[in-house]
């Protein structure tokens, strides 16, 4: 049976107009399938019981089945989702700030948390929220014995992490050039491609 699930509130108003309904029946389903997101017809309250067994008798609802979840260290979960058709789709649902959905959290205390964790995660250029250890030049790394881990999503690193402007700083090594030295002149100031930071990770280096 085909499924409700993936269609367009156009799509529902012509197939509800087929079962001899009106438009805003259409609505209705619309915002229970994608709104209220209900999981079985029977949850329609809205709908009488006999336009609900009408559909049920010649639709599915055609939500997808979980078919595999996967879970990162900061509370970020991946879906592997089977659809009505057979197709699989993957999806990523990500919390808010530190890892906790702000459910009661007024904004200014949203706010100030995440001004915090902003302020953390530059004090150690080794630990924070969009850190990570680059993934070229894998054979050099494994000839320097240089180990590198991220989580089970490969979102966040876990192991041997790396800040962004270490990482820049190294590759600029790499090239002959020294960070501390390569500057742009803008705005009356020397700017360097690393900032204020960045240290060379000799760890790395075969």
């Amino acid at each position: 049976m085909p499924a409700l699930f993936g269609k367009s509130l156009p799509e529902l108003t012509e197939l509800l107009s087929e079962l001899g309904q009106k438009p805003y029946r259409a609505r209705q389903l619309f915002d229970a399938l994608y709104k209220q997101r209900v999981t079985t017809l029977e949850d329609i309250t809205t709908y009488p019981v006999a336009l609900r067994e009408s559909l049920a008798a010649s639709h599915t609802l055609g939500l997808p089945e979980i078919v595999q979840t996967a879970t990162s260290i900061d509370g970020t979960e991946r879906y592997l989702m089977r659809m009505a058709d057979g197709e699989t789709v993957e999806t990523v649902w990500m919390p808010d700030g530190d890892g906790v959905e702000n459910t009661d959290e007024s904004e200014a205390a949203a706010d100030q948390r995440a001004t915090k964790n902003h302020a953390r995660a530059f004090k150690d250029p080794y630990k924070g929220p969009y850190k990570y250890v680059d993934p070229r030049n894998r054979g050099a790394l494994a000839e320097a014995g240089y180990r590198r881990a991220t989580d089970e999503l490969g979102h966040k690193a876990v192991e041997n992490r790396v800040s962004v402007n270490d990482l820049h700083a190294t590759i600029l090594h790499l090239l002959g050039m020294d960070h501390t030295r390569l500057t742009y002149h803008f705005n009356a100031r020397n700017f360097r491609l690393t900032d204020v930071a960045g240290n060379v990770v000799r760890d790395i280096l075969a």
